[in-house]
C-alpha cells in the first residue's frame, strides 16, 4: 500500500513557493465535488492566522509568535500590542473596529487618521495601499512589448505573449504572414496564402500548385493520361504507364496494349484462347493440342503454363509460390481469406478479422491488428494487465496501476487498492472538503469552538476560518456557530463567518471586508452555468497556433468545465495558460460513460504543477466519446484567477509520447521553445499532427557549418517545413519546399538555438529529425563466405561497417556486389534491414528463369541465367536508409518460401555513404 504524503502546510498560500515534492497532491474527485480551499497550518508564508501554528499569528505574510494581529482581535477592553502580538489593554486610542474610531479607522489597535484601511475605502479604480488610496495596477501582462498581454484588463488578448511579431494588430490576410502555421493576428486561423494562385483555381505554388498559369493543374485534379501534364502535381502518378508495369502505353508511343492491365505488357504470359492479347504481340495466342511439359494436359485442354509439369488444372493450388498451378483464377495464391492484405503482412491468412486493417480488441487474446507492439492485455502501456482479470483497475491511464502512487483527493484509486484512503485521511467522517486539517481527527466542522472550549489556541478547530478568542464568560452567540454575537459580522447566520468568500452571493462569507464579493463570469459563464459534468460546455479544436479561447476566468471556489467528442484513433491535448503567482489551477481530462450500468466518468490524465501553465494529453482515444476537462483552483491567491484555453484534436494522428527522461525519451510537449527538447536518436521517427509543432535545441561551442535534414514523404496535407531560430527569437534560416523533405545547410556562429518542425497550414506527418556537419565519410563490408539458403525457410545475412563513427548518420545503401544462385527464382524475396526494421524489398516473389517479372520491380538488374547478380550502378542506391544511425547493422534477410528448391548467396557486398557528426 503506497501513499503520497506531501503536506506542505500551505506553502502554495506564498507567493514564494517552496517545493516539498514533484507534485501536488491535490486534484478533484470524479464524482466534482465543489472546490474548497484547505486551509491548513503554514510555518513558511501565509495569508491569514488561521493558517498558522497555535501561538503564532500572520503578520505581513509570515507566521509570527503572538496570540492577536489584525485578523484575530483581543478581547473586549483590550487591544494588540503590534511588537509582541500580545493583548494589552486599550489606550484612550486604542481600538478593536473601524466603528470604535472618531476619525479614520482602527489599525492594528490604534485609531488612524488616515485615507483608507483596505480597499473597501477606496473608490473607482483604486486600492488601499499603505493607507492611501492609490490607482489600482493593471492586471495585464505584456511580456514581449508588443502593447498586447494576458490578463483581466489586456482587452484584446495576445494569444502569444513570447512573441512581439504575434497580436491582434498584426495583418494577416493571405499576404502577409500568411500558411505558416501560426495564427499570428490572434483570430483563431492560419490564414492560407492565397498571394500567388494567378490561375484562380484555389491552390497556391506555396501550396502545391505545380503550374499556377493553368487552372485545370492543381492538387485537386485528376491525373489526365498521355497528355504530357502533371494534371495531378503529383509526381507519382504516371501520365505515361498507368498501371505501373514497367512499359508506356501505345497511345503515347510505348509497347504496353492495354495500360490499365499490368498483366498485360510485351513480357505478359498470353493465355490461349480467351481472346485477351496478354503479351502484346498483335493477336491471342492459339491454345496448342501438343503437351508441351508431359503432365498429361495440353495447353488446348486448359493447361495454362504447359512449360511446367506441376502447373495444370489437375494440380492443387500451393498457397503463396506465385503460381496458378490449378490454372483457376479464382483460386488465390495469396490472401487466402480475401481480407484485402497478403501474407506476411496479414498475421492470419485464414482468418478476415485478423489482420493489419482491423483495430485491437483488447483482453480478447488475439492480434486483430497483426501488430506485434500493440499488448492485448495493457491497453495503456504501463506494464500492468487490464480487462477481466488484470491487476490494473482503470486500463486507459497509464497514470493508475498497483505501482503508482496513492495521490490523496483526486477521486481516484490510483494505486488500485480499495483500501488506500483517497479522502478523509484522518478518518474523522469529514472529506477534505469540509475538513480545513484532514490530517488531524480533532479538527472537522464537529468540534465544538466558542469562546469557552477549545479557544485562544491558534488552531481553527471548528473550520469556520479563524480561532475564537476566550472569555471568562460565555458571549452571546444568536445563531450558536460557536462565534460571539459581537465578532459575528451575520449573527442571525450560522453559515456566516465561512472558510472563505462565496463570490456574487451579496454576503460577507468570511467576515473580512478586504475580501472582494465581486468576480465577473466569462463568456462561458455567461452563456450558462459550466460548473459541473452536466452542463460541460461544449467546445471545439482549433485551426492554428497560439491562444484559442482567452480571457477565461475562474472565481474563488469556481469550478469550469468543457467536452469535446473525439472518434476511435483521434489524438486530443488541452493547453491551460495561467500565471501561478494569480492562482494554482489544475487541469483534470475525464471520459464520459457510455455504460448505463457504471455511469461514472474514467479518470484519463490530469496536470498537477505548481508552474504556469498545464497540459492534459491523450495520444489515441481508445473508442469513440465524449472527453470533459475540469479546470479547477487549488488555491486561490487573493481572488479570480484568469486563465486561456487551447483544444487540439488530433484527426487520426497519433503524436509522440510524452518526454521520459528516465528513459532517455525527448517527446511532447516540446510545442514551443521555452519546451524545446534534444534532437532525437538518428533514426528515430517523430510526428507531427494538425498544428503542434515540436520544437528542438542545439548548442554550438564555436562557429560551424551545420545541416539539418528533416525526411517524409510529401503529399497534399503532409508537406512539413524547418525553421532555425537564435536564443532572441530572430528565424535564422528556413526551409519550406513542396516535395519530399526539407534541409537546411548554413554557417552559424557559437550558440544557442531552436529548430521548429511544423506542418504547412495545419498538415500531418510522421517525419525523422538529424543534425550533421554535412560532410561525407564511406565505409565498405562484404561476407567471407557462402551463405545456404533453407528450402523452405529464411536466413538473415549481417554486414557491420568498421570506420563509420559514432553520431555519423546514413546518407544511403549502395550493394556493390549479389549473386545469388537459386533453382526456382519465383520463390524468394529478398528484403534489405536495418538494426532488425525492414527498409527495402529488393525481389518480391516474381519473375522467371530469365530474371524477368512483368516490370514488377527488378527488370532492369542484369541477370546471368536463373541467378541473380547485382553489378554497381545508381539503381542499386538505396535512399530508404537516410536518417538511420551509421554505427547500425545492415541485414540481408533471404527468405524461400516454397519447398523443393534449393539455392545459395556466394557474394554480398555493400558500400554506405554518411553524414559526419
Amino acid at each position: 500500500m503506497k501513499m503520497v504524503h506531501q503536506f506542505c502546510v500551505l506553502a502554495f498560500l506564498s507567493m514564494f513557493i517552496v517545493a516539498c515534492g514533484d507534485e501536488e497532491t491535490s486534484r478533484p474527485s470524479v464524482t466534482f465535488p465543489p472546490a474548497t480551499v484547505d486551509m491548513g497550518t503554514s510555518t513558511l508564508g501565509c495569508s491569514a492566522s488561521r493558517e498558522c501554528m497555535a501561538g503564532s499569528v500572520c503578520v505581513s505574510g509570515s507566521c509570527q509568535p503572538g496570540v492577536c494581529a489584525a485578523d484575530v482581535p483581543c478581547p473586549n477592553g483590550m487591544m494588540c500590542d503590534t511588537l509582541s502580538r500580545q493583548c494589552v489593554n486599550r489606550p484612550m486610542n486604542g481600538c478593536q473596529r473601524h466603528e470604535d474610531c472618531a476619525m479614520g479607522f482602527c489599525i492594528e489597535g490604534e485609531c488612524r487618521n488616515v485615507q483608507c484601511a483596505d480597499d473597501t475605502h477606496c473608490q473607482g479604480n483604486t486600492n488601499c495601499i499603505n493607507n492611501e488610496c492609490v490607482e489600482r495596477p493593471r492586471d495585464c501582462t505584456d511580456n514581449d512589448g508588443d502593447g498586447f498581454g494576458i490578463g483581466a484588463d489586456c482587452g484584446l488578448m495576445d494569444c502569444d505573449d513570447n512573441d512581439p511579431n504575434v497580436n491582434p494588430n498584426v495583418i494577416e490576410d493571405g499576404q502577409q504572414r500568411c500558411g505558416d502555421g501560426i495564427d499570428n493576428n490572434c483570430d483563431g486561423v492560419d490564414v492560407a496564402c492565397s498571394s500567388m494562385d494567378r490561375d484562380g483555381d484555389g491552390w497556391t505554388v506555396e501550396r502545391g500548385d505545380c503550374d499556377d498559369m493553368s487552372a485545370q493543374v492543381n492538387p485537386d485534379q485528376a491525373e489526365i493520361p498521355y497528355n504530357r501534364i502533371d494534371d495531378d502535381c503529383n509526381e507519382r502518378t504516371s501520365d505515361t504507364d498507368v498501371d505501373r508495369d514497367g512499359y508506356d502505353a501505345t497511345e503515347i508511343g510505348g509497347d504496353d496494349c492495354d495500360d490499365m492491365n499490368a498483366n498485360i505488357n510485351p513480357e505478359g504470359r498470353d493465355i490461349p484462347g480467351n481472346g485477351v492479347d496478354e503479351d502484346c504481340d498483335g493477336a491471342d495466342r492459339v491454345a496448342a493440342n501438343d503437351d508441351g511439359d508431359m503432365d498429361g494436359v495440353s495447353e488446348a485442354q486448359g493447361d495454362c503454363n504447359d512449360e511446367d509439369p506441376a502447373v495444370n488444372p489437375n494440380a492443387v493450388e500451393i498457397a503463396y509460390n506465385g503460381k496458378d498451378d490449378d490454372c483457376d483464377p479464382n483460386t488465390p495464391d495469396n490472401d487466402l481469406d480475401r481480407d484485402g492484405v497478403n501474407r506476411p503482412d496479414d498475421c492470419d491468412d485464414n482468418n478476415a478479422d485478423r489482420s493489419p486493417n482491423n483495430q485491437e480488441i483488447y483482453y480478447n487474446g488475439i492480434d486483430d491488428d497483426c501488430n506485434a507492439e500493440t499488448d492485448d492485455t495493457d491497453a495503456d502501456s504501463d506494464g500492468f494487465d487490464g480487462g477481466p482479470r488484470g491487476a490494473d483497475c482503470n486500463d486507459e491511464s497509464a497514470a493508475v496501476n498497483p505501482d503508482a502512487e496513492e495521490i490523496p483527493y483526486n477521486g481516484v484509486d490510483d494505486d488500485c487498492n480499495g483500501q488506500t484512503a483517497d479522502d478523509d485521511l484522518d478518518n474523522d467522517g469529514f472529506l477534505r472538503a469540509n475538513d480545513c486539517d484532514d490530517s488531524n481527527a480533532d479538527i472537522n466542522p464537529d468540534v465544538i469552538e466558542d469562546a469557552m472550549t477549545n479557544c485562544d489556541d491558534g488552531v481553527d478547530n471548528n473550520c469556520n476560518g479563524r480561532d475564537e478568542a476566550c472569555q471568562d464568560e460565555a458571549p452571546v452567540d444568536t445563531d450558536g456557530d460557536g462565534v460571539a454575537d459581537e465578532n459575528d459580522c451575520a449573527p442571525n447566520n450560522p453559515d456566516i463567518p465561512g472558510a472563505f468568500e462565496i463570490p456574487n452571493n451579496g454576503l460577507d462569507d468570511d467576515c473580512d471586508e478586504s475580501t472582494s464579493d465581486v468576480c465577473e463570469d466569462d463568456m462561458f459563464d455567461v452563456a450558462g452555468d459550466n460548473g459541473d459534468i452536466a452542463n460541460a460546455s461544449l467546445v471545439e479544436a482549433t485551426r492554428s497556433s497560439g491562444i484559442q479561447y482567452g480571457g477565461l476566468r475562474l472565481c474563488p471556489g469556481d469550478t469550469d468545465s468543457y467536452r469535446v467528442d473525439l472518434a476511435e484513433g483521434d489524438g486530443l491535448e488541452i493547453d491551460v495558460t495561467f500565471r501561478h503567482i494569480d492562482g494554482d489551477i489544475d487541469i483534470v481530462l475525464y471520459r464520459l460513460s457510455d455504460d448505463p450500468n457504471n455511469p461514472d466518468p474514467t479518470f484519463i490524465a490530469s496536470s498537477l504543477s505548481v508552474t504556469d501553465n498545464e497540459t492534459v494529453y491523450l495520444q489515441r482515444a481508445p473508442a469513440a466519446g465524449t472527453y470533459v476537462l475540469r479546470v479547477y483552483e487549488l488555491f486561490s491567491f487573493g481572488g479570480e484567477a484568469s486563465y486561456g484555453m487551447t483544444v487540439h484534436v488530433f484527426d487520426q494522428c497519433i503524436d509522440d509520447d510524452v518526454t521520459d527522461l528516465a528513459r532517455g525519451f525527448n517527446g511532447e510537449q516540446n510545442d514551443s521553445a521555452d519546451a524545446a527538447v534534444e534532437f532525437p536518436e538518428p533514426g528515430t521517427s517523430r510526428q507531427i499532427c494538425s498544428y503542434d509543432d515540436d520544437w528542438y535545441t542545439f548548442e554550438l561551442q564555436r562557429a560551424e557549418d551545420v545541416r539539418i535534414d528533416v525526411l517524409f514523404d510529401h503529399a497534399p496535407g503532409q508537406d512539413i517545413d524547418i525553421q532555425i531560430f537564435d536564443a532572441e527569437n530572430n528565424r535564422v534560416a528556413f526551409s519550406g519546399s513542396v516535395t519530399s523533405n526539407e534541409v537546411i545547410e548554413t554557417e552559424l556562429d557559437r550558440g544557442t538555438y531552436f529548430v521548429r518542425v511544423f506542418g504547412f497550414s495545419g498538415s500531418q506527418n510522421s517525419y525523422r529529425l538529424f543534425r550533421s556537419a554535412g560532410r561525407i565519410g564511406r565505409a565498405r563490408a562484404e561476407i567471407d563466405e557462402d551463405v545456404v539458403i533453407p528450402d523452405p525457410g529464411e536466413v538473415r545475412v549481417p554486414l557491420q561497417f568498421a570506420g563509420a563513427p559514432e553520431g555519423a548518420v546514413l546518407r544511403h545503401v549502395a550493394i556493390r556486389d549479389l549473386v545469388l544462385r537459386h533453382t526456382d527464382l519465383r520463390n524468394l524475396r529478398l528484403t534489405l534491414l536495418w538494426d532488425g526494421q525492414p527498409l527495402q524489398v529488393i525481389w518480391d516473389q516474381q519473375g522467371d528463369d530469365d530474371g524477368r517479372d512483368g516490370g514488377e520491380d527488378d527488370d532492369f538488374l542484369p541477370f546471368t541465367g536463373g541467378d541473380i547478380n547485382f553489378d554497381p550502378g545508381p539503381e542499386r542506391t538505396y535512399a530508404a536508409f537516410l536518417g538511420r544511425p551509421a554505427t547500425g547493422t545492415l541485414e540481408l534477410l533471404i527468405e524461400d518460401l516454397v519447398n523443393r528448391e534449393e539455392g545459395e548467396l556466394t557474394t554480398f557486398e555493400v558500400e554506405i555513404e554518411y553524414f559526419e557528426p
